[in-house]
C-alpha cells in the first residue's frame, strides 16, 4: 500500500514541475521552447509526442522509489533536495552531453541558464517528494516498516 502512496506522490510531484515548465514555456520565460528532455529524444530521432511525458513522469517514479528507498523513515523536503541535486548533477554530466548540450548544457543556446532552469525543476521535484513522502508515507504508518524494500525475516 505505501508503495503505491510514494508512486502516486512521485506522479503528483512530477506533474507539479511539469506543469510549471509547461507554463515558463508558454509565457516565453523559459530559456528553452521545449523540454530539455525532448531536446534528447530528438538527438535520437524519437520525436513521438507521448515519450517526452512518458520519459519525464516515469522518471518522477522512479525518482520517489528512489528516494524512499535510500533515506526510508527519515526521508525529508531536505533529503529531497539532496537527491534532487545528485540526479541533477548526473544528468548534466550524463543526458546533457548526449543531447549535444555539452556538460551542463555550456554548448547550448542559453549556456548555463538551461541547467539553472533544470536545476529549479528539480530542486523543486525534490523538495515536493521528499515533503509529502516524510509526511504521508512515513508519519501515518510511525516509523515506515511497511515500506521498507526488504522482508522482516531478513532482520
Amino acid at each position: 500500500m505505501n508503495r503505491l502512496k510514494i508512486v502516486a506522490i512521485g506522479f503528483f510531484s512530477v506533474l507539479v514541475v511539469y506543469i510549471l515548465a509547461r507554463l515558463a514555456i508558454f509565457a516565453g520565460v523559459a530559456p528553452v521552447q521545449i523540454l530539455p528532455v525532448e531536446m534528447v529524444l530528438k538527438k535520437f530521432g524519437l520525436n513521438y509526442s507521448f515519450l517526452p511525458e512518458l520519459f519525464v513522469f516515469s522518471g518522477g517514479i522512479i525518482g520517489a522509489l528512489i528516494m524512499a528507498w535510500v533515506f526510508e523513515n527519515n526521508t525529508t523536503a531536505g533529503k529531497g533536495i539532496l537527491l534532487a541535486f545528485v540526479f541533477w548533477f548526473i544528468a548534466m554530466l550524463v543526458f546533457a552531453p548526449v543531447a549535444d548540450l555539452g556538460l551542463f548544457t555550456l554548448r547550448s543556446e542559453p549556456g548555463f541558464l538551461l541547467a539553472l532552469f533544470v536545476l529549479g525543476a528539480y530542486l523543486i521535484y525534490g523538495t515536493l517528494a521528499g515533503w509529502l513522502i516524510g509526511k504521508l508515507v512515513y508519519f501515518e504508518s510511525g516509523v515506515g516498516d511497511e515500506i521498507r524494500f526488504h522482508s522482516k525475516q531478513e532482520e
